[in-house]
């Protein structure tokens, strides 16, 4: 708890060659690593895993790869992030109120100082305010892989809506 893997686990190497009959080597991708599981994990780990693979036909460079999961701590931040319309007509306006929404999230330690507006795809839907509602629901539709959106306000937003002459 309170921690969060800083990069996706990886191995040393990335990557291997293996030697063996076309007919088996054209049929897999990867190759996987003996069975292991990791629960909780509180600090950086690195372990050898043996590979699993059928000895009769493959020959690979290894036998063994480096499993490494680098972990951090976990904090939690809040930024104004701008609201845009989606699917808006040409000769129609509408003016959100507010126009922005505070999301506060979680992310680990290294990424908490680029965390910015930009980020974020933040957005209310046109046909939403087609149905005639006061109030229309606010989507965060993009959100970096390394964040976790804990809550944002407001949910719903008024608008004031104008038709356009060209």
């Amino acid at each position: 708890k309170g921690m969060v893997l800083k990069k996706p686990v990886y191995t040393i190497p990335a990557t291997i060659e293996t030697m063996g009959p076309v007919s088996v080597l054209e049929n897999i991708d990867e190759l996987p690593t003996e069975h292991i599981v990791l629960d909780e994990v509180s600090e950086y780990v690195e372990m050898e895993l043996k590979l699993a693979y059928n000895t009769r036909f493959l020959k690979p460079e290894f036998k063994i790869v480096k499993l490494v999961a680098e972990v951090e701590a976990l904090t939690e931040g809040e930024i104004t992030v701008p609201v845009h319309i989606s699917g808006l007509p040409k000769n129609k306006r509408l003016r959100l109120l507010p126009n922005q929404v505070s999301v506060k999230y979680s992310t680990g330690l290294s990424h908490y100082d680029v965390i910015s507006p930009e980020l974020f795809d933040v957005i209310v839907k046109y046909e939403d305010v087609i149905k005639n509602s006061s109030k229309i629901p606010v989507y965060i539709r993009t959100v970096p892989s390394y964040v976790n959106v804990i809550q944002y306000y407001p949910e719903q937003i008024g608008y004031l809506k104008m038709d356009v002459e060209e």
